[in-house]
């Protein structure tokens, strides 16, 4: 039996040898998880960041329904053909038009108490949508901050502009916290050129910077490249980089690959990723 252990010892530690690992790279490749307290603590400000990035999606969703300004074109034009396709985009919304101003053209989107649809989203409230600009240089600017998304406030406005060498899409969101004391701000560029749809009609590309506040100390929040299908509440792929006020980096990563809907992994610092669920989804 002395023998035969003996023999085992030996073929484990050539293994070791020719695999170039000792006992300290054994110990090493135990994964260093998050203890429960830093888990917990993630989903919270996971799930602060996720709610905002949520909002300035909504935001995002209603704006790509909107038709794109061909440059050239008279924006009465422009203006003269928004309502039919307002209509047919937000189902269930009534259109409006204020015209008073000669710089501008102003809709007022109105949903009835039932809500209207919007690519299978719930929309209640009100849209304002303006118009300015023209040939040369046209803006649009999509104000959601009194609409709900799925019963949600959406507290965002986006927006474009276009005419020259590119198009640039925007969207800034800011308001409290859902479910905590505090508030978040996020501001979102997103670049559109000729062979690059990066928000189309059938993705959302986001690159975003903010913080959120909590109890007066602050999350400096960075998103790229937070690639949603349209139609689709959490995103296929993308990060969230939380810098923490206590001096911690947590990354949330989002992919088709996580097991179930609505997780997501994250990690704490330099220590191995956790799979975590996303509060309310």
């Amino acid at each position: 039996m002395r023998e035969r252990n003996k023999t085992w010892l030996t073929l484990l530690f050539s293994a070791a040898l020719l695999f170039g690992c000792d006992t300290q790279d054994v110990r090493d490749a135990t994964p260093d998880l998050p203890s429960k307290s830093e888990i917990d603590d993630a989903k919270a400000r996971v799930g602060y960041s996720a709610d905002a990035m949520g909002r300035l999606h909504a935001a995002l969703e209603m704006l790509g329904i909107i038709p794109v300004y061909t440059c050239g074109e008279p924006r009465a034009a422009f203006a003269g053909k928004l309502p039919a396709s307002l209509k047919s985009g937000f189902a269930g919304a009534t259109v409006s038009l204020d015209g008073t101003d000669p710089a501008l053209d102003k809709f007022t989107l109105a949903f009835p108490p039932e809500g209207g649809k919007l690519r299978g989203h719930k929309v209640t409230g009100t849209v304002l949508v303006k118009a300015a600009g023209g040939e040369d240089h046209f803006s649009l600017e999509l104000d959601a901050t009194q609409a709900q998304f799925d019963g949600t406030a959406v507290q965002a406005l986006g927006g474009y502009g276009t005419c020259g060498d590119s198009t640039t899409y925007w969207a800034d969101s800011q308001g409290p916290l859902a479910g905590a004391s505090g508030t978040y701000l996020l501001k979102a560029r997103v670049g559109k050129k000729a062979g690059l749809p990066l928000i189309g009609s059938t993705t959302l590309l986001i690159n975003a910077i903010g913080d959120y506040t909590r109890g007066g100390k602050q999350d400096a929040l960075t998103l790229t490249s937070v690639d949603y299908e349209v139609g689709k509440i959490l995103p296929r792929s993308g990060t969230i980089k939380i810098e923490t006020s206590n001096g911690h980096t947590m990354t949330a990563t989002f992919s088709d690959d996580t097991p179930l809907a609505g997780q997501v992994k994250v990690k704490v610092d330099s220590k191995s990723a956790v799979t975590i669920p996303l509060p309310g989804f």
